[in-house]
């Protein structure tokens, strides 16, 4: 059986969700900094993300998106950067996806919305593992490679 993780990142937050090759959610887990000071919520991230303990065996990020405003844009690809670095010291392979890539290939359109990814998962998969949209986004993303194998 392989483990697909799929990871959504926010400029304060860490979401997973890992299927099984059956599409299956096996697992989950969401970490969030409370921390205002950059280099401080870095190392509440890291520390928190370096105590769990999952099976995975690929996993997928979403390509930290464009935001307006540049400083979140850059603290976005951060977190992104603490996942990967996470991924490789676990000997774990990654791969970025793009938004709009698992939307359409989930769900069938590119630019769907919140309540209709959030709508999905919960339709789809009724998980008490899934309790908020960046879980339901890394719900998606995590499928998205099952679906790719």
């Amino acid at each position: 059986m392989k483990y697909f993780a799929g990871f959504d990142c926010c400029s304060k937050s860490i979401a997973c969700v890992i299927f099984d090759s059956n599409k299956n959610i096996v697992d989950s887990f969401f970490i969030e900094s409370t921390k205002k000071i950059w280099e401080d919520r870095l190392t509440e991230l890291v520390t928190e993300l370096d105590k769990v303990k999952v099976t995975i065996n690929i996993a997928y990020i979403e390509t930290p998106i464009y935001m307006q405003n540049i400083k979140a844009t850059n603290s976005i690809a951060r977190v992104v950067g603490i996942v990967h670095s996470w991924l490789i010291r676990n000997n774990i392979p990654d791969f970025e996806v793009d938004v709009k890539a698992w939307k359409k290939g989930v769900l069938g359109n590119g630019n769907a919305k919140k309540e209709e990814i959030m709508k999905f998962v919960k339709s789809n998969y009724g998980s008490k593992l899934i309790y908020n949209q960046d879980l339901a986004d890394a719900a998606c993303i995590s499928l998205w490679g099952v679906i790719r194998g």
